[in-house]
């Protein structure tokens, strides 16, 4: 089950959402244009990867997306953002599900960047 603001190291993938929100003040870099592998099985969705902080590290990593079955048909998937707050702290926005379709009306797969951009493929 998804829920947003909590761990998961399930299906879904590793730490695409916490339990607290991250806060730094250090801008992510854009995030990189991935080039996802064949559908895997059909009505599988692409989860894009996204900029997360490792405080052990002292920095920005990329975490590479994946396909993974939605919850439920009719949604896709939203990765983490990042959000300046107006004091010079970026926050981490949690990644989400939200109403659409996987495919456009040509058949194309598309996913969101963490900009809120359709990538298509």
């Amino acid at each position: 089950m998804l829920s947003a603001g909590c761990y998961h190291d399930d299906a879904y993938g590793p730490s695409y959402a916490r339990a607290r929100p991250v806060a730094v003040a250090v801008a992510p870099p854009a995030p990189i244009d991935e080039q996802p592998p064949a559908e895997p099985y059909a009505g599988s969705v692409w989860m894009a990867g996204y900029w997360d902080w490792r405080p052990d590290a002292g920095r920005h990593v990329w975490v590479a997306g994946h396909w993974a079955t939605p919850p439920r048909a009719g949604v896709v998937y939203m990765p983490p953002s990042w959000q300046a707050d107006g004091r010079g702290t970026y926050v981490r926005m949690p990644g989400r599900w939200v109403a659409g379709q996987s495919r456009d009306a040509y058949g194309r797969h598309f996913a969101y960047d963490s900009y809120g951009r359709p990538h298509y493929f």
